[in-house]
């Protein structure tokens, strides 16, 4: 085989690797043998169901690999109610090698935080055995959170967090060069936002509320 055949066909094989692979199905097409996940999708703070949450399932392998492929099994919207199903054939999908997910997207709202997957990896599914999954979405706001610093002090760290639990918690490391530094960060509105940073081994706190679609400022003092 002469040369350039070789590398001819090595960029098709590496271009048809990339393509990513989508489905498009409903939710609920499987009628036997079926992975079936369903729950409720929260407004927070509200905590009313959310009525148009688009929701896509979906495969990723778990292992590594050159290039992890898009598999969208199904799409979804969630009722008036804030309810989902997803109901997808056993066989579409090997969980001994891939673990699933779930992409919640719905306009001015977000899960956890920005671009972040609902991810199911110790999901214990069995064919036609309903496995429930409630999950809560936030209302969009923005802050500005701004360094003053005033003194010499070692590297350190500032976060802050959605006041529904540590886990939407972000954290930032701060050094003394960073004074003035402006960060614009994504955070829930219409609830609490706790900021908080350690000065000398002394922990600070603080928190604001920002108006959802809205932005708010605060000014960190070191």
């Amino acid at each position: 085989m002469k040369p350039w055949y070789f590398l001819i066909l090595l960029l098709y094989m590496l271009t048809a690797c990339r393509k990513d692979r989508t489905k498009p199905v409903t939710g609920n097409d499987c009628r036997s043998s079926c992975y079936i996940l369903a729950g409720t999708i929260i407004d927070t703070p509200g905590k009313f169901g959310l009525a148009g949450v688009e929701l896509e399932l979906r495969s990723t392998y778990s292992g590594y690999t050159f290039h992890n492929p898009l598999n969208i099994l199904a799409k979804t919207v969630t009722d008036n109610n804030g309810k989902y199903r997803f109901s997808v054939p056993s066989g579409s999908v090997d969980l001994n090698r891939n673990y699933l997910s779930v992409v919640l997207k719905k306009t001015t709202y977000f899960y956890r935080t920005p671009d972040e997957k609902l991810g199911l990896y110790d999901t214990k599914f069995k064919p036609d055995s309903a496995i429930t999954v409630n999950a809560a979405m936030f209302r969009q706001a923005t802050m500005d959170i701004k360094l003053e610093i005033s003194r010499p002090f070692a590297p350190n760290t500032f976060s802050f967090y959605y006041d529904y639990g540590s886990k939407t918690a972000h954290g930032y490391n701060v050094n003394p060069e960073d004074a003035g530094k402006l960060y614009n960060v994504t955070t829930a509105g219409d609830m609490k936002t706790i900021i908080f940073w350690d000065i000398d081994k002394v922990r600070y706190k603080d928190s604001l509320t920002v108006p959802a679609g809205q932005k708010g400022t605060y000014t960190i003092k070191f």
